[in-house]
């Protein structure tokens, strides 16, 4: 059994973006604070007026919960080690602040179901000697990761550190997706030889100097700078002169999507949900079939999104405020989140699950209870 290793402990000092942020190393290990935690938020979160008593609880829970984000800003860490999902050390202590590591993370690792955070697994060693950001989270492969844990945290760091995109490399796993590779390059202007990939299960890295940018949120509760993300985004997506949309209802289905990087799931009956959908004005839509920009500007522009919980739903973070959301499933509370970083009522609902030989989660909902949402979302 392996240990978890001891805290690493930290100064914070308020960051002058008129300072060279390498000019903050002398101390070790420190956090550059752009922004204090703020209160994230209450979701506006419902039910239908037939909801089940597990969709009433969640409602309840979500309404009661109290909501703050981290503050925001940057670890600057030299002489670190790099390893895993993210595991950040210096001198055998763990950056496992919930800035840069999220809490259900370090609950799994002293759980017992993260052995690679160990220190001792005699990995390849690789040196870095320039300066480096670190914005490694968890699952690379799945696009409401970047959405949420590295994308914004990557913008963050070319809205207010000096000369970021000619000055640092940024370190990304082995198995970044070549989406994200080039949405980093043209939309993020991050070169392509800037960009170091590692090996996150064999190597090691040994960083001189290390940028370390939090998250936007603490366990996926929004601080309100991550509105300026969205709305950052939308003007790319302007400038680029994507299309807008002409889709103002959306039911955002999951069919093309084929093997997914995530829990395989399937929603049994979605053909005769999607004729009930149609039957109400609403456009069946495939996000991931379109260019980044697109996608922003279809999101923008939608008043109503109807979808399975996960990452496509997530793109409602480009949505207007006020903008309806209705997800399938109650798996996830980063929905609620983002409904109360954008103000968007989210309605929920509870699917009949089993699971199949393969293991693959096969989902179900009544035709009744989704004209009821239909009738009720307006």
């Amino acid at each position: 059994m392996y240990k978890v290793p001891d805290s690493l402990q930290f100064s914070t000092f308020e960051y002058d973006v008129n300072k060279d942020i390498l000019n903050h190393t002398e101390h070790g290990a420190s956090l550059l604070r752009l922004f204090f935690s703020q209160d994230a938020g209450r979701a506006d979160i419902r039910c239908l007026s037939s909801a089940t008593e597990r969709e009433k609880y969640h409602v309840e829970s979500v309404k009661n919960s109290v909501r703050t984000s981290s503050d925001v800003g940057f670890f600057i860490i030299r002489n670190a080690t790099l390893h895993g999902s993210g595991y950040i050390y210096r001198d055998g202590h763990l950056l496992d602040n919930p800035g840069v590591m999220a809490p259900y993370v370090l609950g799994l690792a002293h759980a017992g179901h993260r052995p690679d955070i160990a220190t001792t697994l005699g990995l390849r060693k690789r040196y870095i000697s320039e300066p480096a950001i670190i914005a490694v989270a968890e699952a690379p492969l799945i696009y409401g990761h970047w959405l949420v844990d590295y994308f914004p945290r990557l913008w963050l760091c070319k809205k207010y550190i000096r000369d970021f995109s000619q000055r640092f490399k940024v370190l990304l796993p082995v198995i970044t997706p070549q989406w994200a590779i080039e949405i980093l390059q043209r939309y993020l202007g991050i070169d392509k030889e800037n960009i170091i990939l590692y090996d996150s299960f064999a190597e090691e890295l040994y960083l001189e100097q290390a940028v370390i940018p939090t998250f936007l949120h603490k366990a996926h509760d929004f601080h309100p700078i991550m509105n300026e993300f969205s709305e950052s985004c939308y003007a790319m997506a302007e400038a680029e002169h994507a299309p807008d949309s002409i889709h103002q209802k959306m039911y955002l289905s999951r069919r093309n999507l084929g093997n997914t990087h995530s829990r395989p799931r399937n929603l049994k009956n979605e053909d005769e949900l999607i004729h009930a959908a149609e039957k109400n004005g609403y456009s069946i839509v495939f996000p991931e079939e379109m260019p980044w920009p697109a996608q922003i500007k279809l999101f923008r522009n939608a008043t109503h999104i109807i979808g399975e919980e996960g990452s496509a739903m997530h793109n409602s973070l480009f949505s207007r405020i006020g903008s309806k959301t209705a997800t399938i499933g109650l798996e996830s509370n980063v929905q609620a989140s983002i409904s109360a970083l954008r103000k968007q009522p989210l309605y929920v609902l509870e699917v009949d699950s089993s699971v199949d030989e393969h293991g693959t989660k096969l989902n179900h909902l009544s035709i009744e209870r989704f004209k009821k949402l239909l009738s009720e979302i307006g």
